[in-house]
């Protein structure tokens, strides 16, 4: 399942705050946020969203959310001598996984160590 599509590069974490505020619990805080040409995934200390904006206008949007607890495992692959792009690759079944596309130059490292410090 491809949730984001594009290249995702890192942004401020204040980029999608206007749209999450709404959604985030208390003491839920973002601690990455990165963006493709129009499509987001959020880290927070709680959980992944995804923001995938439909329409001409892209005023629709679906989120996402993905809770920590669910991920059941993930891998990370680093850019290479002819492939500057990463991925994560997070699956939540034997049978189920979501996969995001990170532009070169993306930390991979960065989002490994955030999954790896809230999915306790």
């Amino acid at each position: 399942m491809n949730i984001i599509n594009g290249k995702l590069k890192k942004v401020e974490n204040n980029e999608f705050t206007e749209l999450l505020n709404p959604l985030l619990v208390d003491g839920e805080g973002i601690v990455a946020t990165y963006k493709a040409i129009n499509d987001g995934i959020v880290f927070t200390n709680r959980r992944i969203i995804g923001l995938d904006f439909k329409g001409l206008t892209g005023k629709k949007i679906r989120y996402t959310s993905i809770p920590y607890s669910k991920l059941l495992f993930y891998y990370i692959e680093t850019a290479g001598f002819a492939d500057f792009d990463c991925e994560l690759e997070i699956w939540l079944s034997l049978s189920e996984s979501i996969k995001l596309n990170f532009a070169s130059g993306a930390d991979i490292g960065e989002v490994g160590k955030i999954i790896a410090s809230y999915s306790k």
